[in-house]
């Protein structure tokens, strides 16, 4: 009789302590699930904080969707540019749609392998370029879809500009979707006559736009300065973007080049190098690789 009864009690112990583990264990998974929810909440603040200087620089309507059902979806945010005309009167902040009214973005929320892709689609009897990118967690998976929506003709223009301008716009929009860029909440909108420069991370000039080129000749440079350094410009430049590329965050500065007052934007962008977009996109290493800088006079 004593030996059966050991042998229940041990048998309780052992499932009491079973189910202590499973309980633990289920503890520990949540947990760990809603330490995942957390970060993915952060990392969707950084990139809504960095949408307006990214729908500037891009010239184009960006909208952020979240999957708010088995087949719909919601604009968490939407910035619009100041640099043009918007393609939307209105925000979108807060309208959900369907499969059937965008079926590109629910589609958008499964695609493998991802690949950067501009179709058309018509907004308002217009018609627009629209590029869908993926936002992902720290999980891997998808969690939001950013769309940039711009008009045809403003595409085409981009499409004119050099290579080293749009890899650099692709950069830039890449770091912001892995939550990267620091310091664009603070930054000014950048307007329509403002001009456009792109400096590498060896601080090597690669890109100037006609309306940058133009105020640098007001300043005596009438040669073109794609190729110098930046150190070889007397100018307050390259102090400003020494420091965007070491701090790796946006910076503003108001300050007089000969008689002219000049608000200069930094804003560094990253890179991981030349891997397939949908691994560029994804959270992990990644370098600096260079700085847009936006001039207002």
């Amino acid at each position: 009789m004593a030996r059966v009864l050991s042998a229940i009690l041990c048998i309780r112990a052992h499932t009491e302590a079973r189910r202590g583990e499973l309980v633990a264990g289920r503890d520990e998974g949540v947990c760990e699930q809603h330490g995942q929810e957390m970060k993915d909440e952060a990392l969707l603040e950084r990139i809504q904080a960095a949408l307006p200087v990214l729908a500037d620089l891009s010239r184009a309507d960006l909208l952020l969707f979240r999957r708010s059902g088995a087949d719909r979806a919601v604009v968490t945010a939407h910035a619009r540019p100041h640099s043009l005309s918007p393609v939307y009167a209105e925000s979108q902040a807060g309208r959900e749609v369907t499969a059937a009214e965008r079926p590109d973005v629910l589609r958008a929320f499964h695609a493998r392998p991802w690949r950067r892709r501009v179709h058309s689609e018509t907004v308002n009897r217009a018609p627009i370029a629209r590029e869908l990118l993926p936002v992902y967690g720290n999980n891997g998976l998808v969690i939001a879809v950013l769309a940039i929506d711009t008009s045809w003709l403003a595409h085409e223009r981009q499409l004119r500009r050099s290579r080293a301008f749009r890899a650099a716009l692709q950069r830039l929009q890449e770091t912001v979707l892995r939550g990267e860029l620091v310091g664009a909440e603070s930054l000014s909108p950048f307007g329509e006559h403002d001009g456009i420069m792109v400096v590498d991370a060896e601080l090597r000039i690669r890109y100037v736009s006609g309306i940058a080129a133009n105020l640098y000749r007001r300043l005596g440079y009438p040669q073109s300065l794609v190729g110098r350094h930046i150190s070889t410009i007397e100018t307050r430049d390259y102090a400003l973007i020494s420091a965007s590329l070491r701090e790796q965050r946006c910076l503003e500065e108001q300050g007089t080049e000969h008689e002219f007052t000049w608000i200069r934007k930094t804003i560094p962008f990253r890179s991981r190098d030349y891997r397939p977009v949908f691994r560029r996109l994804a959270r992990g290493a990644s370098r600096p690789a260079g700085v847009l800088i936006a001039i207002h006079d």
